[in-house]
């Protein structure tokens, strides 16, 4: 291995490591971002409730659950977060989590 090659390999290496403390002192594991993000949605926090929304859509850290997701989604929508009206017109076209209304949908 060259010079270059090891100075680049150490670097790396040292990066890696920085990253990973970071990591472990901002709490960034998903139950903690989970725990986080469930306190500050029932405070209130529509981007916390969107955030919880897409979560149990998608599976992130939680079981999937549609009808939690559109719950979620519905509670940041009535406070006027655009992602989450818009999420939430999805789900009632698609039907996820709530009977498919296609009036509702594109309200």
């Amino acid at each position: 291995m060259g010079r270059t090659s090891y100075l680049i390999a150490c670097c790396v290496v040292v990066v890696l490591a920085a990253v990973s403390t970071a990591d472990s002192q901002t709490g960034t594991s998903g139950g903690a971002t989970l725990a986080g993000t469930v306190k500050a949605a029932e405070a209130g926090d529509p981007d916390a409730m969107f955030r919880l929304g897409t979560a149990y859509l998608e599976g992130k850290d939680v079981r999937p659950n549609a009808a939690t997701a559109f719950s979620w989604m519905q509670k940041a929508a009535e406070k006027d977060h655009a992602k989450a009206q818009s999420s939430l017109g999805r789900m009632y076209s698609d039907g996820t989590g709530v009977p498919r209304n296609l009036s509702l949908a594109y309200r």
